[in-house]
């Protein structure tokens, strides 16, 4: 792990620290703690996983110079190596949600800009929910057939057995 280990710190002041940092941040325009520090939950082992919102005006390749240098300088101020950035511009939808149901608000700059990534994250979602609540269960029963990352989607012992039985019926004709 290097020199640098997982600073213990108490939550209160890990979320007076980084909303100090955001606050120094003219980039920034949102930032969220979530996982177990966000939720409250955080343990010896948990890491620490920072959200933000950058200036809709930067480039991709500007953002991604951003996620760098907040990733290394919280790094350094917060004195643990195991600190994880997300940039909620470029990140999945799932996880944008994940964020903002379960996340807690550290820093806004404006509370319009705020209101306006909320909605769009979660009118999104909604959208896709059922798409998402679909792959779900094709994934919960490939888990359950034990299927889950072997094959093709389309690759079952009933669909083979159809597939043969169609081929059988096909050369019978």
């Amino acid at each position: 792990m290097g020199s640098m280990t997982r600073s213990r710190v108490d939550a209160h002041q890990l979320v007076a620290t980084l909303q100090a940092f955001m606050r120094q941040q003219p980039e920034v325009r949102l930032a969220y703690l979530f996982g177990s520090y966000g939720r409250g939950t955080s343990n010896p082992l948990s890491d620490v996983d920072v959200a933000v919102l950058l200036n809709r005006s930067l480039s991709p390749q500007e953002c991604g110079r951003m996620h760098l240098r907040l990733a290394a300088e919280l790094t350094a101020i917060l004195r643990r190596d195991d600190v994880d950035v997300v940039i909620l511009n470029s990140a999945p939808l799932l996880l944008r949600h994940r964020i903002v149901r379960d996340g807690r608000l550290l820093f806004v700059a404006d509370e319009e800009e705020r209101a306006s990534f909320v909605a769009d994250t979660l009118l999104r979602y909604l959208d896709l929910r059922p798409m998402f609540a679909l792959l779900e269960r094709a994934m919960i029963l490939r888990l359950q057939e034990g299927r889950f990352g072997r094959g093709q989607i389309g690759d079952s012992p009933a669909l083979r057995k159809a597939r043969a039985k169609h081929r059988q019926a096909q050369t019978d004709h």
